[in-house]
């Protein structure tokens, strides 16, 4: 029984050195490229043209957060890449309209305009449901 044990120790061990290599490559990456917000520059843009009161308000080597922060709530939206892609997490938490999450994945090479444009679209079709649904 302790041999076996020990065999998932080490399997497990192994999982997780190969993970935190992966990781650590995958950052080397994205500074190889210039950091987050060269990588995603049109991206994040756009994001902040769109809510003039939106900040970037932390940036690691593989995400980075804008924020907007108002009396009824906030917006968060993280762009975080992962391998080969990039998740765009959109993150709404106010007093009226409660709490929601979208997450969005793109293949980290598509166009950051067309990234944006479908972003846009599918959260103004969201935000109208919300909105629906507090005024009926």
């Amino acid at each position: 029984m302790s041999t076996f044990v020990t065999l998932i120790i080490v399997f497990i061990v192994f999982v997780l050195i190969k993970f935190a290599f992966a990781n650590n490559e995958q950052g080397n990456k994205v500074q190889s490229e210039g950091g987050m917000r060269v990588k995603y520059a049109t991206l994040i843009h756009h994001i902040l043209v769109g809510d003039k009161n939106a900040r970037i308000i932390d940036e690691g080597r593989t995400h980075i957060t804008i924020g907007q922060k108002s009396m009824t709530g906030t917006v968060i939206i993280d762009i975080v890449q992962t391998f080969g892609s990039v998740t765009i997490v959109w993150e709404l938490d106010n007093a009226i309209f409660g709490k929601h999450r979208k997450e969005f994945e793109f293949s980290e090479n598509m166009s950051q305009d067309i990234m944006f444009k479908r972003i846009e679209a599918e959260l103004s079709a969201y935000q109208q449901t919300i909105l629906s649904k507090h005024i009926s």
